[in-house]
């Protein structure tokens, strides 16, 4: 494992230099990016300890950044005139895990005045001092929303609506105009069942479809069947991502890897 793969990650880096790299977190593994090299590639979480000693012999001396993208669960995003530190923990009470592998984190929106508060694997972070390297900490949640950002100004319809579709689940931001409604994300297995939560949380939050747009980020082949759903209900714009010819195996392409660096 580690010498095939530590050799793609540092091809077309002959400094040695791993400035702006990326492990995205997940619950059974992890992804990992680095930029120089334009490549992708996936990890066993057994595995990285030892990926990231290897990684670190060939950096510069001195201390490098490695940015953390949390995605085992979903983020709460929270308004900054009601933030408090103290509260972190009760902010994300929803989605406690089951042990003590994950500690919550928040950060702030300045453009948008709300806090993201979101857990991160802290096994993970230790890993990455261990070896010299800086954690940024990041939940993709905060991605997504910047993403929506560029699309809110079209003035109709009134509701618009991002889906993120990530192997068995998808995640959903809803927009009133330019006012944030909220952020959910829903485990699937078939169209059907993303009917059913499409369906259920456009009903919820006073919805109609007649006034409403639907933007999925990204398009993939493996969610052909969600995207057929989406075409038979209401207006929908795809917002594509380019992601670099790599690693032609189907994880490379489960979703926009490159939107969260």
């Amino acid at each position: 494992m580690a010498t095939g793969l530590l050799s793609l990650i540092q091809k077309g880096n002959k400094s040695g230099h791993h400035k702006g790299l990326a492990i995205h977190s997940f619950l059974d593994r992890v992804s990992f990016y680095n930029p120089s090299a334009v490549n992708q590639i996936w990890l066993k979480l057994p595995e990285l300890k030892l990926f990231l000693s290897k990684l670190a012999k060939g950096k510069d001396s001195g201390s490098e950044k490695i940015t953390l993208v949390s995605f085992e669960f979903p983020s709460v995003f929270v308004p900054k005139k009601h933030f408090y530190p103290k509260n972190t923990s009760h902010y994300i009470s929803n989605y406690c895990p089951s042990d003590d592998t994950y500690l919550p984190r928040y950060k702030e929106l300045n453009s948008v005045k709300l806090f993201n508060v979101f857990y991160y694997n802290q096994s993970i972070v230790s890993q990455i001092k261990q070896e010299g390297f800086i954690p940024i900490y990041k939940h993709y949640y905060s991605d997504l929303f910047k993403l929506s950002q560029k699309y809110l100004g079209q003035s109709k319809p009134t509701f618009k609506i991002f889906l993120f579709f990530c192997e068995n689940w998808f995640d959903i931001f809803s927009f009133n105009g330019p006012k944030f409604m909220g952020a959910n994300r829903f485990n699937i297995n078939d169209s059907d069942e993303f009917t059913y939560y499409f369906l259920s949380f456009v009903k919820s939050n006073g919805m109609k479809l007649s006034d409403l747009k639907v933007f999925p980020i990204g398009r993939f082949k493996s969610y052909d069947s969600y995207y057929d759903v989406l075409q038979d209900l209401c207006e929908s714009e795809f917002i594509q991502i380019p992601i670099p010819p790599i690693n032609r195996d189907k994880e490379a392409y489960l979703y926009n890897w490159n939107l969260f660096l």
